[in-house]
C-alpha cells in the first residue's frame, strides 16, 4: 500500500463519511422535502424546470393554510 493509498482510502474517504452523517443529522425529513421541493422553482433556462405537480405539492403540503379553493 502507498502513501496515496492511505491517504485517499483511509483518511479521505473516513473525513468524507463523518461529514455526510453530520449532515443528514442536521437535517430533518420535512426540511429535506423542503428543500427538494423548492428546487423546482429554479428560474433557469426560461423556467424550464418550473414543474406544476411539484408546485402543487409544495403548496399543499407546507403552505396549506395560504390556499384555498373556492
Amino acid at each position: 500500500m502507498t502513501f496515496y493509498q492511505h491517504y485517499h482510502y483511509d483518511i479521505f474517504n473516513l473525513t468524507i463519511d463523518f461529514q455526510l452523517e453530520e449532515l443528514n443529522s442536521r437535517f430533518g425529513d420535512g426540511t429535506v422535502k423542503l428543500l427538494v421541493l423548492n428546487c423546482v422553482l429554479k428560474p433557469n433556462d426560461n423556467f424550464k424546470s418550473f414543474k406544476v405537480d411539484a408546485i402543487c405539492k409544495l403548496a399543499e403540503k407546507f403552505y396549506l393554510k395560504d390556499f384555498y379553493e373556492k
